[in-house]
């Protein structure tokens, strides 16, 4: 008897299940099931991008491209603590990253390229301003 009782409990938690599953695809409750899927998701996804070096872009490897300086607008150090490599990012006039290495000549010389405009810049915008003050 007591197989049998299991055996209808069985039968109608599958008819529950069937039904819940239908109805979903059918559009009853939708609306409550798109934020769990979306919450499901996100959990997922959040993991894999922190084990990826986080939700940032950091680089995978550093390349040997080797642009005039000329070409360069900036440059910044990734973040040690999230990202794989200790590179350092190059970007140049055309929005592309370079990842260089910072024990590298061309990237040493590089950054103080670009150390030295950026304080020339500064510079002639001080010097701008106290000229037009006199």
């Amino acid at each position: 008897m007591n197989a049998k009782r299991s055996w209808w409990s069985l039968k109608r938690l599958q008819a529950q299940a069937s039904h819940h599953i239908t109805s979903v695809f059918a559009g009853e409750s939708t609306m409550t099931s798109i934020p769990l899927i979306l919450l499901v998701l996100v959990a997922a996804m959040v993991p894999t991008a922190s084990a990826q070096g986080g939700i940032s872009t950091c680089c995978m490897k550093f390349t040997s491209t080797k642009v005039h300086r000329e070409l360069l607008k900036s440059y910044y150090q990734e973040d040690k603590s999230s990202c794989r490599l200790q590179a350092i990012v190059f970007t140049t006039i055309m929005d592309k990253r370079i990842c260089s290495s910072p024990f590298n000549l061309w990237t040493k010389t590089s950054m103080a390229f670009l150390d030295g405009k950026k304080f020339a810049q500064k510079q002639s915008g001080l010097n701008k301003g106290t000229k037009e003050r006199h």
